[in-house]
């Protein structure tokens, strides 16, 4: 009997089962190399992104180390993006402080440790001085105190300004504050200032060049909205769920008109400007906190048990703390 036929259709189907084996690797591997092909052009992007996003930071990395290798002749090197802005160094007066406290806070920028800037540094940045109250009748005042107080710290400014919002009756801590700061924000640009570092009379400097450190961190880093510190060492209970909030004592960048926007509903609003703020920017815009920034140059150490030699040298690049029990 004749079997070659049968064994021929084995070895047909075999070769069969062969080739469709064959084209379905074939298949496969051309799969696997369209996922590699993908791969490494999301990766290519990925790569691309990271580089654009670190472009700026090396510029402002470049910037701090330009300016940071001489504490004692601190320059804004060409590397800040924004170096060309303007700001201005504001320190607010209400009313319910006496003029003996800021007379104290003032006469320790007289002191060597603490002096504003370096007078023999020929290529020296330069802000501009504010002190800003509630009432017309105040600014007289203060501006024969700023000139009797600081005859040498004076100079460290391009100028000094005195101006109020002219405002008739006490509206309150609180609301007063708002109103200032409001007033601040949208009246500032129009005198052609981009940002405002807000220094109350309890914010007092612990280094000298603080006044470089201050245009430092305003233009030698990405775009910000605050810049400031929130509360060291224990947060005090009653404002537990406040405490990240960065203290008023802060930078303000109000070059931005959307900022400006979205400050504007603190007029007339009750709560602290700096904890509505935090309270209005983490549940609601927090496409918008990469413009929220945590920062060392200030510290706001309200606790009593903040001592300067035990912090200090654990912060080399703090220049001024806020703290009312330091008065």
């Amino acid at each position: 009997q004749d079997r070659s036929v049968p064994f021929f259709i084995v070895g047909y189907g075999f070769l069969v089962l062969l080739i469709f084996m064959n084209f379905s690797s074939i298949s496969t591997l051309q799969t696997t190399l369209d996922h590699l092909r993908h791969g490494v052009k999301t990766r290519e992007q990925q790569i691309q992104q990271t580089l654009h996003s670190f472009e700026g930071k090396i510029k402002s990395d470049l910037c701090i180390k330009q300016v940071t290798r001489n504490t004692d002749a601190i320059n804004i090197s060409e590397a800040c993006p924004r170096m060309d802005e303007k700001g201005i160094i504001v320190m607010p007066y209400s009313g319910s402080q006496t003029f003996e406290r800021i007379r104290e806070n003032l006469k320790r920028w007289e002191h060597p440790d603490k002096f504003p800037c370096d007078l023999t540094d020929p290529n020296r940045e330069k802000l501009d001085f504010a002190l800003f109250s509630f009432f017309e009748t105040d600014i007289e005042p203060l501006k024969q105190l700023v000139e009797a107080t600081i005859p040498n710290a004076i100079k460290c400014f391009n100028k000094i300004s005195y101006f109020s919002i002219n405002q008739r009756g006490d509206p309150g801590k609180s609301k007063g504050a708002n109103m200032m700061f409001h007033h601040l924000v949208t009246m500032l640009p129009g005198r052609g200032y981009d940002y405002f570092f807000l220094m109350e009379t309890d914010t007092f400097p612990i280094k000298s060049n603080w006044t470089h450190a201050v245009q430092r961190e305003a233009v030698c880093d990405d775009d910000f909205w605050i810049k400031g510190s929130h509360y060291r060492l224990a947060i005090p209970p009653d404002i537990a769920g406040n405490g990240w909030h960065i203290n008023g004592n802060a930078l303000y960048h109000i070059k931005d008109p959307q900022f400006r926007e979205f400050v504007s509903f603190l007029r007339d609003h009750s709560i602290a400007y700096d904890v509505a703020i935090w309270r209005k920017l983490v549940p609601h815009q927090k496409n918008l906190f990469s413009k929220y920034r945590f920062t060392d140059f200030v510290q706001n150490v309200p606790a009593p048990e903040w001592e300067q030699p035990t912090h200090f040298p654990k912060s080399p690049t703090t220049y001024l703390v806020h703290g009312r029990h330091l008065s």
